[in-house]
């Protein structure tokens, strides 16, 4: 490669490989040019705005150490956490003693750089330009990347834990399976992101524009949002992998109608609901259904909800609170806890046509016989407390003590039935 501006080919585009030797002879005299000019801190690196490699940077880093050393060199740049990028470039630590060796990558284009698990543990690249970067597994833990552009980088798999991405540019960047926990990602351009399996425990996105971005099976616990912060057509599940996970997320006064939670009305479950932790799913959904009935997403908020108090009967088996799940478990068959009122209907049918089979069943060994739309009316009417008999049946008989087992079985419908009503037209 003969010019400076070209970027390096894939071939020579790795860290841990060198580039070729036209390549190091252009990098060696334009370092040694650089050199000749004094160590003015405050003065642009020798590679300003130049496209620099991963291999480009491996080679730079070894000319920090005289020849006899350059094997021990390799060995330590190969080791993790053995070098990172500094706020003037490419440092190294060759021993626990020394102090770190600079070679000034400052203001250097890194655009298509090959860093695939590079260990970037609390590099300085503030407004680095990292377009189109393999950063496929690398480490950037504690990693100052504000206002750097990440555009159409891939980062799947990167650990970005306690990252400072302030106002960077995310655009059509692969983050997948990225870890951000507590990253700071205020303002961040996060247009048509992808961040499925992203996890985002306590993260700050207050100000940042998630529009468009692919956050199905994503992890948005804890996370902290804000009024500024855009989730306009956000993707935020598939079929695959679920909707998002938002167990004590903090959304703070974010417009949640501006993003698709049309899938919730689907059957899609929440990330949380996968874990199959009964108290967090239950506390997930009811949560997210308080912030979306509160922004006039009713039909969404009122699915979440019935699935919080499914949540919470699990719970109560698990805890064995077997009163209280008793009651909640009629409350869930007979009327879906008020979100199911055709439920309603059905064990009122049930209920009658039960009934009026034991009434028929009964009528054969007893004198006084029923015929099936007799037993109907008796069944309906016990139902509503009303049964009556002829003056041949007694307190005692059958018939009475079915009566009264199906008026205390009515009382106890209908009394859902109007819980159920009231829920709805009153919620």
């Amino acid at each position: 490669m003969s010019a400076m501006g070209e970027q390096p080919g894939p071939a020579e585009n790795s860290w841990g490989t060198y580039p070729t030797e036209q390549r190091q002879i252009k990098l060696k005299e334009m370092l040694d040019e650089w050199e000749m000019k004094g160590t003015l801190d405050d003065r642009r690196g020798p590679f300003a705005d130049k496209a620099l490699s991963g291999a480009d940077a491996f080679w730079l880093a070894m000319q920090a150490f005289s020849d006899p050393d350059k094997a021990r060199a390799k060995e330590w740049l190969d080791v993790p956490s053995s070098y990172m990028l500094g706020d003037s470039g490419l440092s190294m630590l060759p021993s626990e003693d020394a102090s770190p060796v600079q070679q000034h990558l400052k203001d250097a284009s890194l655009k298509g750089v090959h860093l695939k698990k590079a260990i970037l543990t609390k590099a300085y690249l503030k407004g680095t330009s990292l377009r189109e970067a393999n950063l496929e597994e690398a480490d950037l833990r504690g990693a100052n990347l504000e206002g750097a552009s990440l555009r159409e980088a891939n980062l799947e798999g990167a650990n970005l834990r306690g990252a400072n991405l302030r106002e960077a540019d995310l655009v059509d960047a692969n983050l997948r399976r990225t870890d951000l926990t507590k990253a700071d990602l205020q303002g961040a351009n996060l247009f048509k992101a992808d961040f499925r399996k992203a996890n985002f425990y306590k993260a700050d996105l207050q100000g940042a524009s998630l529009v468009r971005a692919k956050l199905a099976g994503a992890n948005l616990s804890h996370a902290v949002f804000g009024m500024r912060t855009d989730l306009g057509q956000a993707e935020l599940g598939d079929k695959k992998l679920g909707l998002v996970s938002v167990a004590d997320t903090i959304w703070n006064d974010v417009i949640l109608a501006s993003a698709d939670w049309s899938s919730l009305l689907k059957g899609m479950k929440l990330g949380d609901d996968k874990q199959e932790e009964a108290p967090v799913a239950a506390r997930a959904n009811q949560q997210l259904a308080l912030a979306l009935r509160a922004q006039g997403l009713n039909a969404e908020a009122s699915e979440l909800d019935y699935r919080a108090r499914r949540w919470r009967l699990k719970d109560l088996w698990q805890k064995r609170r077997f009163p209280a799940f008793m009651f909640s478990a009629l409350v869930f068959l007979v009327s879906g806890y008020g979100y199911r009122p055709i439920r309603s209907f059905g064990a009122y049918a049930v209920t009658i046509l039960v009934f009026m089979g034991l009434y028929l069943l009964n009528s054969r060994v007893v004198a006084l016989h029923l015929t099936w739309d007799e037993a109907l009316v008796l069944s309906m009417s016990s139902f509503h407390g009303r049964g009556f008999f002829s003056s041949t049946v007694n307190l005692g008989d059958t018939y009475a003590r079915l009566s009264v087992v199906e008026a205390f079985i009515g009382l106890l419908i209908e009394a859902t039935l109007i819980a159920t009503f009231t829920q709805r037209i009153f919620r």
